[in-house]
C-alpha cells in the first residue's frame, strides 16, 4: 500500500514539473539564449560593481519604500497542502491522512518561503548595506523576521477564510493587513536599530507559530477550502498569461445579501429613464464588495499618506491639489465600474434615446465618487480647522466634487458609444 508521504512526495514533483511547463511556454531555448542568458549577465555585472561602488540614484530611495515593497511581499504567497478534491474519498474514512498533508505542506511551504525571502533579500543587499548602512548580521535579523511575518500572515489568513464568509471576511482580513502593516513597520525598525531585540522579536514570533499552525489544523469541514487554495495558488502563472482569454466566472451566490442597498428601494423620488439606469448604476457598484472594497482601499490610501504627514497651514494648498487629484482618481475608478456596467446585455435589449446614457453616466460618477471625496477632504482639512469650519466645508467640498465629476464625466463621454460602453 503507497504510504502517505509517498503521495506527497509525488505531488510536489507533479506540481514543479507543471510548473516547469508553464516556464517554456514563455521561455523557449531562443529567448533563454538571446535574451534571458543577457540579461542574467548584466544582472551579476551590476551587481556586483554596485556591492563594491553605489549609484548615486541609491541616494533618493528611502527606507520607507524599502519597507512598503518589503510589506508587500510578506503579503504574496499561501501554504499549500497538495490537496485534491478526490481526496475526501479516502481522508474522510479515519486514516489521518488529511493532517500528515497538511503538516508536511506547511512544512514545504515555510521552506520555499525562506528561499524566496532569501532571493529577495541577496537581490536588494547593495541597497542595504550602501545606502542603509546595515551590517550583515543585522541583515540576516531582517531576513528571519520578514520570513516568520510572512509565515504568520499565511496561518492567520487561512484561518479567516476557513471561519469567515463575504463581507465579515473581506473586513477581518483589512483589519489584518492593516494591524499587520503596523507591527511590520515597528518590527524592521526594531531590527534594524536594535539588533539584540530584532532577535527577541524573532523568538517570540517563532514561538507563536507552532500553536498558530495547529489552530488552523483543528479547524473541522476546511478539506474543500484548502482544495480550492491550492488550485488556484497552482494556477497563478499560469492564470498571468491567460489573462486575456475568456476564464471560468466566479460562481454568484444569489441569496447572499448585499452590505448596502439590500432592499430594491427608490434612491430618486422622480421616475425617469435617466434616474432609473442611474439608480442601477449605483447599487450595482455599492452591491459588489469586491468593487466597494477597491473604493475602500482607494480613499484609505489618501487619507492614511495625508494623516501620516505631518501637515502644516503652509502645505494646505498642496493638499488641496492632492484632493483635486484623488477626486479625478475616484472619478475614474467609477467610470470603469460604469464601463462594466454598461457591457451588461441587458441593457442593449432596449433602444435608449440619444444622450440619456451619457447623462445617466454624468450624475453616476458624482453620486458615487462623492463620499470618497468628502471623506479625503476631512483628512485634509481636520488637521488645520476647527470642526464648525470643517462642517462649513462640506458644501463646498460637494460642489467641488460636481465640479470634478462634471470635467470628467464631459471628458469620458467623448469616448462613449451609444450603449454608454467606452469606444
Amino acid at each position: 500500500m503507497t504510504s502517505a508521504k509517498r503521495y506527497f512526495l509525488r505531488r510536489i514533483l507533479a506540481n514543479l514539473a507543471f510548473q516547469w511547463r508553464v516556464l517554456r511556454l514563455v521561455v523557449d531555448w531562443t529567448i533563454a539564449i538571446y535574451v534571458v542568458g543577457p540579461a542574467i549577465a548584466i544582472f551579476f555585472n551590476h551587481y556586483l560593481q554596485y556591492l563594491s561602488e553605489p549609484p548615486a540614484w541609491f541616494s533618493y530611495l528611502s527606507f520607507d519604500m524599502f519597507r512598503a515593497l518589503l510589506y508587500l511581499f510578506v503579503l504574496n504567497g499561501t501554504t499549500r497542502y497538495f490537496l485534491e478534491e478526490a481526496d475526501q474519498l479516502h481522508f474522510l474514512q479515519g486514516e489521518g491522512w488529511a493532517l500528515k498533508f497538511r503538516r508536511w505542506g506547511a512544512i514545504y511551504s515555510a521552506g520555499q518561503s525562506a528561499l524566496f525571502t532569501a532571493i529577495v533579500m541577496g537581490f536588494i543587499a547593495p541597497l542595504l548595506l550602501a545606502q542603509f548602512k546595515l551590517s550583515w548580521d543585522t541583515i540576516i535579523g531582517l531576513f528571519v523576521f520578514v520570513w516568520l511575518c510572512k509565515i504568520i500572515r499565511q496561518i492567520f489568513q487561512q484561518l479567516l477564510d476557513v471561519t469567515f464568509v463575504g463581507w465579515k471576511l473581506s473586513l477581518l482580513n483589512m483589519v489584518i493587513y492593516i494591524a499587520l502593516g503596523f507591527g511590520f513597520a515597528a518590527g524592521t525598525t526594531l531590527v534594524t536599530d536594535q539588533p539584540t531585540l530584532g532577535w527577541v522579536l524573532c523568538a517570540i514570533l517563532l514561538l507563536i507559530i507552532p500553536p498558530a499552525y495547529n489552530l488552523r489544523f483543528r479547524v473541522r469541514g476546511a478539506l474543500l477550502q484548502d482544495v480550492r487554495r491550492d488550485a488556484k495558488a497552482k494556477m497563478k502563472y499560469v492564470a498571468i498569461i491567460l489573462r486575456n482569454f475568456s476564464m471560468r466566472k466566479k460562481p454568484s451566490y444569489p441569496r447572499r445579501k448585499p452590505l448596502l442597498f439590500r432592499n430594491s428601494r427608490r434612491i430618486f423620488r422622480k421616475r425617469s429613464t435617466e434616474n432609473g439606469i442611474t439608480e442601477a448604476a449605483i447599487k450595482s457598484l455599492f452591491r459588489s464588495w469586491t468593487r466597494m472594497r477597491l473604493y475602500i482601499i482607494i480613499v484609505f490610501c489618501f487619507i492614511l499618506g495625508i494623516l501620516f504627514t505631518q501637515l502644516t497651514s503652509a502645505q494646505t494648498f498642496l493638499f488641496t491639489i492632492l484632493w483635486c487629484v484623488a477626486g479625478f482618481i475616484l472619478s475614474y475608478f467609477v467610470r470603469l465600474q460604469w464601463a462594466d456596467f454598461a457591457d451588461n446585455p441587458f441593457l442593449g435589449l432596449f433602444a435608449w434615446e440619444p444622450g440619456v446614457l451619457i447623462l445617466a453616466m454624468k450624475k453616476y460618477v458624482y453620486i458615487t465618487m462623492l463620499p470618497g471625496f468628502l471623506a479625503i477632504g476631512l483628512a485634509v482639512w481636520m488637521p488645520v480647522m476647527s470642526p464648525i469650519e470643517v462642517i462649513l466645508m462640506l458644501p463646498v467640498g460637494a460642489f467641488v466634487g460636481y465640479i470634478i465629476a462634471s470635467i470628467y464625466s464631459t471628458i469620458a463621454s467623448f469616448r462613449m458609444d451609444s450603449r454608454g460602453g467606452i469606444r
